[in-house]
């Protein structure tokens, strides 16, 4: 009776846990990702499924198999962060576990994961130790390079041995497995949605809870596998855009503008100077651009439009150099233009034979039998094919120039819009500081009158 109390009251002692897993058309990873989950030792938690408008039969399978998990589906697929949101808002339990619908759970997993923050109160975001497939490790712990924010793992594709447990203070922790506590959630809210589709938002979410004062750590004796973004491979193609848009908006949300434009953009600069493709730099020129627009937003109110102004040109020349830098590659390269031009007339095959002695023969002999079999029916063929391709040519150097243009065009419409943005929360300001004035007048007013 006395171990039966003791172990009941060892149960109460647990926090409430709910396990959020964002899923897209992920039904396949559901399978090997829910049987391992719904059977942990830890005493009470909940799973939520947050389904992000699935095309396949996830949301079905998981009903039919586990009614015991909560499913919230959304009317859209609103990526991680704002799937996340909708799922932290929706529940009240004392830990809520970030799961991956790629991660596959070892036994003891979950106790490992929240056993740290009932030892210390300061901790308040909590990863895990997880391997590939094979057994190396995918993630231990992560650390942002500076000054290019590159985040690294701790411990990457090494060999997992024994000296891999315990705990460690860490600068994030992967959102494909972590644990956050209610009083980080109460002290600093929700994921920053600004992080859209993914990437870097469990980076700004541990750097806001850091600077929050709470400990981010990891125990390597909560263990999981992780198929490392197997949940995205149908949208591949967003990744790279996703990652450097994600990138540059974390490093203006934690550099100070000094930094930014004292490290981070020379930084940024030598790394486009250096070897890359056209499409490598296509990107970068659209990721510059469309983080211009953002930094109003980003920047502290304290600072000035002066500084808003200086960051916003420092990315407006990335984004030069980063045009510049894809002409000089496709002058190098030549292609389409250069080639084409080599290829664009057409040339009648050259005869020839190696065959010895005869071989002349057999050449004149081919010659002669094209002149008579095919020469005038062809040839009228190759004539309409060169008109054709001198006019792709002709229309592909027309197209080059038009984009060069327009390219240039846009800068210099963008820089208005700056302006235009810039005047506007000036004449905010201008407003708020009348609104505030008259609100002070009419204080006085009112106490003139009550006298």
């Amino acid at each position: 009776m006395a171990k039966e109390t003791e172990r009941q009251n060892d149960e109460l002692a647990w926090p409430s846990v709910a396990i959020l897993i964002p899923n897209w058309n992920g039904r396949a990873l559901l399978e090997t990702c829910l049987p391992p989950l719904v059977t942990q030792s830890y005493p009470h938690y909940q799973i939520i499924l947050i389904d992000n408008y699935s095309q396949d039969d996830s949301v079905a399978y998981t009903q039919a198999n586990y009614p015991e998990i909560r499913i919230i589906q959304n009317e859209e697929n609103l990526g991680f962060g704002k799937g996340v949101n909708i799922g932290l808002k929706s529940q009240d339990a004392d830990i809520v576990v970030l799961l991956n619908n790629d991660v596959i759970v070892r036994e003891g997993w979950l106790e490992a994961l929240i056993r740290p923050m009932l030892q210390d109160p300061k901790i308040g975001i909590a990863g895990c130790k997880l391997l590939y497939p094979d057994g190396t490790i995918q993630h231990m712990g992560g650390y942002v390079e500076y000054p290019l924010a590159y985040s690294q793992h701790e411990h990457w594709h090494e060999p997992d041995n024994a000296e891999m447990t315990g705990l460690r203070d860490v600068e994030y922790v992967t959102g494909a497995s972590c644990a956050i506590t209610r009083q980080v959630l109460d002290t600093i809210g929700f994921f920053d949605e600004g992080f859209t589709p993914f990437y870097f938002e469990e980076t700004d979410y541990c750097f806001r809870a850091r600077e929050a004062g709470f400990r981010i750590v990891v125990n390597a004796d909560a263990v999981a596998v992780h198929l490392e973004s197997a949940s995205m491979e149908p949208v591949r193609h967003l990744q790279r855009h996703a990652f450097h848009k994600n990138r540059l908006r974390f490093v203006l949300k934690h550099f100070s503008a000094a930094k930014f434009l004292r490290d981070f953009v020379p930084a940024e600069t030598t790394q486009l100077q250096g070897e890359g493709s056209v499409s490598d730099y296509q990107l970068f020129s659209h990721v510059y651009l469309e983080t211009a627009v953002t930094v109003p937003e980003l920047i502290p109110e304290k600072d000035n439009s002066q500084t808003v102004n200086a960051i916003q040109e420092a990315l407006l020349q990335l984004r030069q150099t980063a045009q510049t830098q894809m002409q000089q590659k496709q002058a190098e390269t030549g292609w389409p233009q250069a080639e084409l031009k080599r290829r664009q007339t057409l040339t009648e095959h050259d005869f020839a034979s190696d065959t010895a002695v005869v071989g002349p023969l057999i050449t004149g002999f081919r010659r002669q039998w094209n002149n008579i079999a095919a020469r005038w029916s062809v040839g009228h063929v190759m004539q309409q094919q060169n008109a054709y391709n001198q006019l792709v040519s002709q229309l592909l150097d027309e197209l080059e120039n038009q984009t060069k243009t327009n390219a240039e065009a846009v800068g210099l419409l963008f820089r208005e819009l700056l302006q235009m943005q810039q005047e506007q929360a000036a004449s905010t300001q201008e407003i708020q500081k009348s609104i505030t004035n008259l609100e002070q007048q009419l204080v006085r007013i009112e106490k003139l009158l009550s006298k």
